[in-house]
């Protein structure tokens, strides 16, 4: 599959995706990227790529702001959040990533004794529970979606062992076992 084709399937795609898929090294893929930007055809992203008409083309995946998602599909959240909080036992480390979804796990976690990592100030700000330690990674911080990420949230959470992680993202496609995300900051982060 050519880059252009599999950025039209997905609007951003790592190197390293590129470099499996294809079966080239990551000088051919650079190399490649270059020369499609230099020609308009995409946007080189650090780590990988994205499509230029991405907001024209894909609208109904940009995102929106957190606060505006929040309400949306509401009961389907939390009945995920009910499953996946029933996999969690007292003394686990869980990661609580950004979004609206994991926010709606705070109130299945009210009789759980654990530890909870998060990225997510606007998960954090909701955090009422008294659950045990709470760690908030930093980085560089998004007003959008109120969260941190980056290369320092990255080295941040290499500190921690974590026994369950709860990661929110924009689609899933199980034919090709891939998770999508509508930012390329955003979704290399979680890929981390």
């Amino acid at each position: 599959m050519c880059i252009l084709k599999r950025l039209q399937v997905q609007p951003s795609i790592s190197i390293n995706d590129l470099c499996r898929e294809l079966g080239v090294s990551k000088s051919t893929v650079q190399r490649d990227l270059k020369k499609l930007e230099d020609d308009g055809r995409l946007a080189r992203e650090r780590g990988g790529a994205t499509q230029t008409n991405f907001e024209e083309t894909l609208s109904d995946l940009t995102e929106v702001p957190v606060l505006e998602k929040f309400e949306v599909n509401i009961e389907e959240k939390k009945r995920i959040c009910e499953v996946a909080a029933a996999e969690i036992r007292d003394g686990d480390m869980v990661f609580l990533d950004s979004g609206t979804t994991p926010v709606h796990i705070l109130p299945f976690l009210n009789e759980k004794k654990i530890k909870v990592v998060t990225n997510s100030y606007f998960l954090l700000s909701r955090l009422t529970l008294d659950l045990g330690d709470i760690y908030m990674l930093g980085g560089m911080y998004n007003p959008k979606y109120e969260t941190c990420y980056g290369p320092s949230s990255i080295e941040q959470l290499k500190e921690f062992r974590i026994d369950k992680a709860f990661i929110g993202a924009n689609g899933v496609d199980l034919e090709k076992n891939e998770v999508y995300s509508s930012e390329f900051d955003i979704g290399a982060w979680t890929m981390a």
